[in-house]
């Protein structure tokens, strides 16, 4: 028979080794969202000054394209509706677009070894 001192130590390095494995999950899946939240925020950081400047550059397509045309209003209302086109675009096809990219994205940056 086995001594009863034998199991309760067994038991005890069974129940620590238990606690530090799932420590060592929750630690990863702590650093591997804080490596996601980081990229996320710095193409966020990226994203403002660029759509800043698309809008800046939109304003100047628009009354480039009002000399040409004559009027103001046609010229703003071109540029507007190429933005519909554009949304109109990327709404119909969001899923092959947009959401696989994204999600792909995002998972690899969470299963890849930082």
């Amino acid at each position: 028979m086995e001594e009863p001192g034998k199991l309760d130590v067994l038991d005890d390095r069974f129940k620590a080794y238990l606690s530090t494995s799932i420590q060592l999950v929750k630690l990863e899946a702590i650093e591997r969202s804080s490596v996601l939240v980081a990229s996320l925020f710095s193409r966020l950081i990226i994203l403002v000054p660029a759509l800043i400047a698309l809008i800046f550059l939109s304003i100047g397509a628009s009354f480039f394209l009002a000399q040409y045309v004559g009027r103001y209003d046609l010229g703003f209302g071109i540029v507007a509706g190429f933005y519909v086109l554009v949304t109109l675009f990327l709404i119909l096809g969001r899923r092959n677009i947009t959401e696989k990219p994204l999600r792909n994205a995002i998972l690899n940056k969470m299963m890849s070894d930082t």
